[in-house]
């Protein structure tokens, strides 16, 4: 094997695991701001596994974010302050009940973008290596 086609064969097998790492970190980033969101993490985590057993399968990360109302793929969304995020919440709640977009967990009527956000904590989390 040449010099130029082993440098090619590495640098095309580094590549893969330095972008899953870099994937992992902008998920790590998002789940930190999310956590700082919520006023108590864990009531946050109890609300995300209520909602998440009302579905046969759990949806995936990916839709969560979409039914919270939170653009791009992974990691792209991560706010920029605490404050900002929470208005963004704000924001989305008095929409979804505007619309009528509502989850009832327990008898507690909850936006369903709030109730996403609780779910996607539960996901990010649960996905998160030990």
């Amino acid at each position: 094997m040449n010099r130029r086609a082993l440098l090619a064969a590495l640098a095309l097998g580094l590549s893969r695991p330095w972008w899953w790492v870099a994937r992992w970190d902008a998920d790590a980033a998002f789940l930190a701001s999310l956590r700082r969101v919520f006023a108590s993490a864990e009531d946050a985590r109890q609300i995300g596994s209520r909602y998440l057993r009302g579905f046969r399968q759990p949806p995936p990360a990916a839709q969560l974010r979409t039914l919270a109302g939170i653009p791009g793929g992974r990691g792209k969304a991560v706010p920029t302050s605490r404050a900002a995020f929470r208005r963004e919440i704000v924001t989305r709640r008095a929409a979804d009940f505007a619309r009528g977009a509502t989850v009832v967990l327990e008898g507690v009527v909850l936006a369903r973008s709030e109730a996403a956000l609780c779910g996607l904590l539960v996901a990010l989390e649960a996905a998160r290596p030990a």
